[in-house]
């Protein structure tokens, strides 16, 4: 599921899309004013926190290196020093191994191995230097930023787990030091206390946030598929509009001339639709014309295309037709006389014509193609109605 939360909005009017699969999936009313994305950036919960996760071990690994250029200038003993510079080293690998694994996609492993460098950072400067646990507690202090990162890059129980075990451990490191500053100890002990229930907190609020934006998202998602319908259907019959129908006929053209295959177009219409509509209502006409719709959509393929064209007036777009659109044709003409036979006895008149022209036959533009299939179907309707016409004869 891709989602965009980069809304660089542009005002533009709705136009049935260029994609060729776009008309299976809806879009909006035809003139209608839109609000568009001007570009499309793939953000979405996940992606976000992909991309948070990155930025922090890029922020983590130039704290780690500033870190060592410190060591270097630092007055540090021989041996402390390659220790600490050794330290910093196997830190900058794990973060370069977590920043490579967040790239794979594995976001957890990711975050756990980014909390376990913050981890590793002041309990191994504890390891490297004694005084530190004898007195000198101002590096523990650090032990609160595997807690502070976990609020962001893991789960609530995460954030607790990492808490608890920080805690545990100073506790651990203050019965195995009896003769360090208890003082001192009790203000870190609170520290990582209050730290650790104030990021449970946080991390809850991330996590609820993180929801309602999902949610939000597939609103947006569901709003966006209904405004992409209304573009190219017919709120009536169901049926692609007459602009789709245009648009789509162009690229279909187009493709058809590159693969040299044919196009069948028919234009049928109603016979006697106004005087049915004027003797039975406008609400029984709309039911006539639905019931049309949902046959058409029975007697194509889904590669095919189905229009209200106008009115009572309806095309339909047979790709690769081949030799035997005048098959098809009469096919969906019986169908059309069995539905219209219940209607006929109450409104005498009632029927259909139907007007069929072929690419490339009959026509290589849209225009031209259009306008055949319409000349045949007005030459049905003067030949007496009820009947097909093609624009050349189909053997």
């Amino acid at each position: 599921m891709r989602y965009t939360t980069d809304w660089s909005f542009n005002c533009r009017l709705a136009a049935p899309s260029n994609d060729p699969c776009a008309r299976f999936r809806g879009g909006v009313a035809p003139g209608a004013i839109v609000m568009l994305p001007s570009r499309p950036v793939n953000i979405g919960p996940e992606s976000r926190r992909f991309a948070m996760l990155s930025r922090v071990l890029g922020v983590l690994c130039v704290l780690v290196g500033a870190t060592s250029v410190a060591l270097v200038v630092d007055s540090l003993t021989f041996d402390r020093r390659w220790s600490y510079a050794a330290m910093v080293t196997g830190l900058l690998a794990v973060l370069v191994v977590a920043f490579l694994i967040n790239r794979a996609g594995r976001y957890q492993a990711a975050g756990w191995l980014t909390v376990a460098v913050a981890y590793a950072g002041p309990w191994g400067s504890a390891l490297i230097d004694s005084t530190i646990l004898s007195g000198d507690l101002l590096p523990l202090c650090f032990v609160v930023m595997p807690i502070m990162l976990s609020s962001i890059l893991l789960s609530t129980a995460g954030t607790a787990f990492v808490g608890t075990t920080q805690f545990v451990a100073l506790l651990v490191a203050f019965g195995t030091r009896p003769e360090s500053n208890s003082e001192n100890w009790a203000s870190l002990l609170s520290l990582v206390v209050f730290v650790s229930m104030l990021c449970v907190a946080v991390n809850q609020l991330t996590l609820a946030d993180r929801e309602q934006i999902r949610l939000q998202t597939l609103r947006l998602e569901d709003y966006a598929a209904t405004l992409r319908e209304q573009t190219v259907r017919d709120g009536l019959t169901g049926l692609f509009n007459r602009r789709y129908l245009e648009e789509t006929l162009e690229r279909e053209l187009a493709r058809a001339e590159r693969h040299g295959s044919t196009i069948g177009v028919i234009m049928l219409d109603l016979d006697g639709f106004k005087s049915f509509n004027d003797s039975r209502g406008h609400l029984a006409g709309d039911s006539l014309l639905r019931d049309v719709g949902a046959l058409l959509r029975e007697h194509v393929r889904l590669s095919d295309v189905a229009c209200r064209y106008g009115g009572d007036e309806f095309t339909l777009v047979l790709l690769d037709a081949g030799q035997a659109i005048g098959n098809r044709a009469a096919g969906i003409f019986e169908a059309a006389k069995v539905m219209l036979e219940a209607v006929r006895p109450r409104c005498d008149g009632l029927g259909v014509s139907f007007g069929v022209a072929t690419y490339p036959k009959d026509g290589k533009t849209r225009e031209t193609l259009l306008k055949a299939a319409d000349a045949a179907l007005y030459a049905a309707k003067r030949a007496g109605r009820g009947r097909i016409a093609f624009a050349n004869p189909v053997g």
